[in-house]
């Protein structure tokens, strides 16, 4: 076996397994009490990444599945961060993840809200009855981390081929799951001693313990893996000489009354199939993946489980794949769950592993394992992998540093509840660091970033076509819409994405509707746009691109220009578009309107591209620096644009005399460019709530002028805190492709959560 995974094309298939996370944390208040609101993302029995475990306040979040550790790792991250900062601020008192699997502070276990659910699911109401009835509501609060494992389905074909093997391909898959299942039993106690993090509790939950940092510690590193953890009445055991046999056996334990249903079987491994966790899909489907339930949450760890964890995980589960099968006898299954329960000792000198008829302490079992594990790696020559395991020797020998001792430190230092709101308050703080990031997607467009999050908070399932383009595909409950760059949906025809690009016709149709719009003209050609340098000189004018976006090739003209000038901003206007408007300049302030469906959802005030001089650097040196701020990027994958210094930029400052190297005076202001797109370096601010209803219903009737449904109106105005009239603003742009990153994340003032207004849209109608 070990000759035919060292062939390169199945080893690589054997590092190339699946995981998914399913992590729960109790939602609780500053004061450590967990709340008693309602869960705050929807329908929970529907979503697919953010719904409840046994209590109405115990948030479970579940991650798609990954190819590997960092991109799971990224996913935990991404949902944590919706979910925390969404509690933070759902309800008048902010609400916070307990990031201890121990339960939090309650006052009885009567107050403990079981989840509810409407008429549809009223089933899962009436299992949780059952457990709080039968187990106690208390126990039900533990709270970890579920590691969900399979294999690439191309490695099982792989081996079936080369083993010589002509039966259908499904009894080699329920082989090997099998016997991978019944060696994570026997090995089950090694996961705890590297991952346990729960080392006390408080006196709300058991009445029993030393006293530490106002919580009781009863000598565990694992509270939940600990005899005190979740386990059924009664050991109960199982026929696993095949699939079919363990199907049976679950199958007769449920039909004799001695478990409600298959997932009250608590064991920290379970043989799970694809859909809902019901015997009859195990039959028909076989074995989808294999769960490791015997996780505690890190609260070291913002995310709850650490990535070096996880990589661990999965080198434990690969090497435990290639170990022999043999018969996981009812003497097994009982020795398999003492050595289990002993390896939640808190002293790895203290309790004892017994294993082939030798008994060993912990630490003796842990590092003798580890060197199996060593011989193995060395042999596959996985450099990774041997990286993993001599840190968790390192771990094993000093148990300073297992996360139960750091954790039981700063309990005894900070106290029980201080130390479980601290690092509640820490994670907080990190997910609101880069708030506008997901994790994973940081190459695609912010836009897409914002839509393809709302898609996990609102529980819309989602699939990147195509990354470069940022098309992806949105489907809930039968429905599907294909969105590219946020806002180009099904719901524009073309007819109107035309009309919209196409900037001198769009004007057309705005005058025609009674909307002031600048007076301008079109040229196709260039020599017919030079002569008419005439015509404009002396006056304050515009010239851009007519078909383009994001403020390129704009240049405007206040006080004056030469003849060399203007010939320039021709030339860059017709370099990115075959034709260009020259139209007059209306004196006023940026605003974007974006209009969705029949409502302006959004409004920014949009700041031209600056710099503000210290009185020794250069303008050229002031950018760079500028650019070094964190919300600024280029390609639309942060909130804000580099500050170009490029041809727009140099006539710009050529037209107030100045250059890049000119030094501008200490706390003076430096405008690199008249036209305020946040795409070329400038800022936004949101104005959404000052605005006058006047302006809003501008936006809504331009946008109604052609006809759009997701339209970005740029209107001009002298103030739009008072009423619109006719000589106090111009419409010179509608967009067909509104970013929406600038009112999600404005420089100054409340973002704006447009993704999930798109999304809300696109699913359910106008707003």
């Amino acid at each position: 076996m070990l000759d035919l995974l060292k062939k390169p094309d199945i080893k690589a298939l054997l590092f190339d397994g699946n995981i998914g996370l399913e992590k729960e944390n109790i939602r609780v208040h500053r004061d450590g009490y967990m709340t008693l609101t309602p869960h705050p993302f929807g329908n929970k029995a529907k979503h697919p990444y953010i719904i409840t475990d046994f209590s109405e306040s115990q948030v479970e979040i579940g991650t798609i599945v990954c190819n590997n550790p960092d991109e799971v790792y990224d996913q935990l991250e991404n949902l944590h961060d919706i979910v925390t900062t969404t509690i933070s601020v759902e309800y008048s008192e902010p609400e916070f993840l307990w990031p201890i699997s121990n339960p939090p502070l309650f006052n009885s276990g009567e107050e403990i809200p079981i989840a509810e659910y409407d008429d549809e699911n009223i089933e899962k109401h009436r299992y949780r009855e059952y457990l709080a009835e039968k187990y106690g509501k208390e126990i039900m609060l533990y709270s970890g981390i579920h590691f969900n494992y399979s294999f690439n389905l191309k490695l099982i074909d792989r081996i079936h081929h080369e083993l010589g093997r002509t039966d259908d391909i499904k009894y080699l898959k329920s082989e090997m799951y099998m016997r991978l299942a019944k060696n994570c039993y026997m090995y089950s106690w090694f996961p705890v001693v590297m991952t346990a993090a729960s080392p006390v509790f408080h006196g709300t939950f058991m009445d029993e313990g030393e006293e530490v940092g106002g919580g009781r510690f009863l000598g565990y590193s694992s509270m939940r893996n600990s005899k005190y953890g979740y386990w059924n009445k009664e050991q109960l055991y199982l026929d696993y000489k095949s699939l079919d046999t363990y199907i049976d056996s679950v199958v007769d334990l449920v039909q004799s009354g001695k478990l409600y249903s298959s997932a009250e079987f608590y064991t920290p491994v379970r043989i799970k199939p694809k859909g809902k966790y019901l015997m009859k899909n195990l039959r028909d489907g076989g074995v989808n993946h294999i769960e490791l339930r015997m996780f505690d949450l890190n609260p070291l760890d913002k995310n709850g489980m650490a990535k070096a964890d996880m990589k661990l995980i999965e080198y434990f589960l690969i090497y435990l794949s290639t170990l022999p099968d043999f018969d996981y006898t009812p003497e097994l299954q009982e020795l398999s769950f003492k050595n289990h329960l002993a390896s939640s000792a808190y002293d790895l000198d203290s309790g004892f592993i017994t294993l082939n008829g030798k008994t060993q302490t912990i630490k003796e079992a842990s590092l003798e394992f580890i060197g199996r594990m060593r011989e193995f790696f060395t042999l596959m020559e996985h450099e990774d992998a041997l990286g993993c395991l001599d840190e968790a020797e390192l771990r094993v020998r000093d148990q300073s540093r297992l996360y139960s001792h750091i954790v039981y430190e700063g309990i005894k230092k900070e106290g029980y509840v201080r130390f479980g709101i601290h690092r509640a308050l820490h994670a907080l703080r990190l997910s609101n660091e880069k708030y506008y990031l997901l994790k994973g997607f940081e190459d695609m467009e912010l836009s897409t970033q914002a839509l393809i999050k709302a898609c996990l908070k609102l529980g819309v399932t989602y699939e990147v076509l195509d990354r470069k383009d940022n098309f992806i595909r949105l489907t809930r409950e039968g429905h599907t819409e294909y969105v590219k760059q946020a806002t180009k949906t099904s719901k524009d025809n073309c007819a109107s994405i035309l009309l919209m690009r196409n900037k001198y016709l769009s004007k057309k149709l705005l005058t025609e509707n009674g909307i002031n719009a600048p007076d301008g003209r079109l040229y196709c050609e260039p020599e017919e746009a030079y002569n008419d340098y005439e015509y404009y000189a002396g006056k304050q004018i515009v010239l851009k691109p007519n078909f383009s976006n994001f403020g390129s090739g704009i240049n405007i003209f206040k006080n004056g220009f030469s003849k060399e000038d203007y010939i320039a901003a021709v030339d860059m206007a017709f370099s990115r578009s075959n034709e260009i408007i020259i139209e007059d300049y209306f004196d006023g302030e940026d605003y974007r309107f974006l209009v969705i469906g029949n409502e302006v959802q959004a409004v920014s005030k949009r700041i031209p591209a600056s710099v503000t001089g210290d009185g020794i650097s250069t303008i050229k040196e002031l950018i760079l620096k500028k650019r070094h701020h964190p919300l600024r990027g280029e390609g639309h994958t942060r909130p804000l644009g580099f500050i170009g210094m490029g041809a727009e930029e140099e006539l710009h400052l050529k037209m107030h005399g100045m250059s890049f190297m000119s030094v501008p005076n200490k706390d003076e202001v430096i405008y690199l460019r008249n036209n305020a797109n946040v795409s070329t370096g400038g800022d936004s601010i949101d104005c959404t709530d000052v605005v006058h209803p006047s302006y809003k219903e501008l936006a809504l009737r331009a946008a109604k002028s052609v006809n759009a449904v997701f339209c970005g109106v740029d209107i001009v105005a002298k103030n739009i805190k008072e009423p619109m009239s006719d000589d106090n603003y111009t419409v010179p742009e509608l967009n067909f492709n509104p970013s929406i990153k600038l009112h999600c994340y404005p420089s100054v003032g409340q973002g704006r959560p447009i993704g999930e207004t798109v999304v809300r849209f696109l699913f359910d109608g106008l707003l």
